[in-house]
């Protein structure tokens, strides 16, 4: 079964995909082929292009981020968190070497390649413990996050400083997906658990701007 795709950010051509066979392949949609492939020694369960396009991160079952350059045929562990609890792995969309992963107790790992060094977002693992739904680096700023998290709430925080900047308003069901309006600088689009709701929202205010159905 497959565990997660992503498409590469520079050609659209190539599509990745892991399984629970532990097993990862890069895909040429054009040719109907797979033109690299890893088997990995422990589950894939996520995994995110690096914005160069050129390596891949993925997170494992036993919790594990490992980094595969896979045109080098080399894959090398960054770090690691509890078994199972990886829920979201991001890389930057502008550095290639900033890499985010939200976990089960509702904190988030930020993760500098360049330097090998790792910062704690404590999010929600102090309170409530709700894990990390979905998460999005603000495609404007090198260290603006914009996180949801499984008790409705919806943070943006500073992972230069790992503090929270702006907070709005409690959803009554969990945000299951974030993606920012490319076209429209500051807003940004929200999916919950009901069946055909978005919402649209600016990082300013605290309200969404409207729902769209």
């Amino acid at each position: 079964a497959i565990s997660a795709i992503c498409w590469n950010p520079e050609d659209n051509n190539l599509l990745a995909s892991c399984s629970v066979g532990m097993r990862i392949a890069i895909w040429d949609l054009e040719n109907e082929e797979e033109v690299f492939s890893l088997k990995t020694a422990e589950v894939p369960t996520l995994l995110d292009w690096a914005s160069s396009g050129d390596k891949i991160v993925y997170a494992s079952e036993a919790g594990n981020i490992m980094h595969w350059d896979y045109k080098a045929q080399k894959q090398t562990k960054l770090f690691s968190v509890s078994a199972k609890s990886a829920k979201v792995l991001r890389w930057h969309p502008r550095n290639g070497n900033k890499l985010l992963c939200g976990v089960e107790d509702g904190s988030l790992h930020v993760y500098n390649q360049q330097t090998q060094k790792k910062v704690l977002i404590i999010g929600k693992s102090k309170t409530s413990k709700d894990p990390v739904t979905d998460a999005q680096w603000d495609p404007l700023s090198d260290e603006y996050l914009l996180v949801a998290f499984g008790d409705g709430m919806l943070t943006l925080y500073d992972a230069s400083t790992q503090k929270e900047i702006h907070s709005f308003d409690k959803q009554s069901q969990v945000i299951k997906s974030i993606a920012w309006a490319k076209s429209q600088p500051g807003n940004f689009v929200t999916v919950t658990e009901r069946l055909g709701l978005l919402k649209l929202w600016n990082v300013s205010q605290r309200a969404p701007l409207s729902q769209i159905k």
